[in-house]
């Protein structure tokens, strides 16, 4: 893994889409991202039935029955798949019939409440499995990178500082990120990356970017000679180290 190149390209995607939002007024894409979009299942004969918006790719979503079973949806070995609601819905339908008997070899189940939850971050693994996903997404996140880190050889310190902070400090010698901070509990708010003395951060809640030189320097250079006055509903702020870009909508 070259964090270099991996910084790079997240930079790159998050900078784009930041300022497509701000021209379009439309902050959807990073809604989305803050916390797992969650469709309640209700019983009809023997299925579950979740009504989900046209678009949502049911296989990559988490299937959950009270606290107790928490699985992805693709991996529930029993009938399901989706029948059209209208012109924006469809219908995913589950055979809880079978469900009840991969559980419990009955029909003696009992669930109170059950949920088809989707969130793009969901793709990512964690070690240890998180099974509280659906409640604290930085806590999620915090893991997945974590994860993801150890898995290319970069060793980490995963804190979780409060129920609303959790840190990630990168071990050894690489000195382009030494440490990332992510923030919210309901939601994720806010995430910091720190390295070579500076920091670079998004806050959703805000909708403010900050981009240091080092760890986007490609941006970051294509951005310090751009007209900022071609950047619609943004304030910018600039030196020669960090970007600092506002919405003002």
């Amino acid at each position: 893994m070259n964090l270099s190149n991996e910084t790079e390209k997240f930079f790159f995607i998050l900078l784009g889409n930041y300022i497509s939002s701000c021209y379009g007024k439309d902050f959807t894409t990073f809604e989305i991202l803050r916390k797992p979009l969650k469709f309640p299942l209700k019983k009809k004969d023997n299925y579950l039935v979740a009504k989900i918006p046209k678009g949502i790719p049911w296989e990559e979503t988490v299937f959950f029955l009270d606290d107790s079973f928490v699985t992805r949806t693709k991996d529930v070995p029993v009938q399901k798949g989706l029948q059209n609601a209208d012109e924006r819905s469809d219908f995913f339908l589950i055979n809880f019939g079978a469900i009840q008997e991969l559980i419990t070899g009955d029909s003696t189940l009992q669930v109170n409440e059950g949920a088809l939850c989707y969130w793009p971050f969901f793709r990512f693994v964690t070690e240890p499995f998180v099974f509280d996903i659906n409640n604290n997404p930085s806590k999620y996140i915090s893991n997945a990178i974590a994860y993801l880190l150890r898995s290319n050889g970069l060793e980490n310190k995963l804190e979780h500082l409060s129920e609303e902070k959790f840190e990630i400090t990168v071990l050894g010698t690489h000195q382009l990120i030494s440490r990332i901070s992510l923030f919210g509990k309901e939601s994720l708010d806010k995430f910091e990356v720190f390295g070579k003395d500076l920091v670079s951060s998004f806050d959703f809640s805000q909708k403010k970017l900050l981009i240091a030189k080092p760890h986007c320097p490609i941006c970051f250079d294509a951005l310090f000679k751009t007209d900022f006055q071609e950047l619609l509903n943004i304030r910018v702020n600039k030196n020669d180290e960090q970007i600092e870009m506002t919405y003002e909508g």
